[in-house]
């Protein structure tokens, strides 16, 4: 990794544990704030979708989380996190059957990547 994607990350990776104190404590209009500077540096990440949607979660925006997650997908249709999240989200909407298709889905794709060391 080079210098500059060093830096970025560091940003993204403050950036992030600012959201989520701000989140905890209900600040939301904050999250959004910090959110908007980090969507500028990492636009279509899968961390930049995961957690948009988990700000609009705690915030009770349910439907807005379910959004985010679906178009995080459009770009990653393979991720783990978006399709386990996304079930948490049908979930708390008590669509039990839409969340156990996600929740299955992000088994499936657990089972067949495989991490190398």
């Amino acid at each position: 990794m080079d210098e500059l994607q060093e830096k970025v990350s560091l940003i993204l990776k403050d950036l992030t544990d600012q959201m989520i104190d701000f989140a905890s404590q209900g600040q939301f209009e904050v999250a959004h704030l910090l959110m908007e500077q980090y969507i500028k540096l990492s636009p279509h990440s899968i961390d930049r979708y995961c957690l948009e949607a988990m700000i609009n979660l705690q915030a009770g925006k349910l439907e807005s989380a379910e959004q985010l997650l679906k178009e995080g997908l459009s770009y990653h249709p393979m991720s783990f996190d978006l399709l386990y999240n996304l079930g948490y989200v049908f979930e708390e909407k008590k669509e039990f059957f839409e969340a156990y298709h996600f929740y299955m889905r992000a088994r499936y794709i657990s089972s067949t990547q495989r991490t190398t060391y």
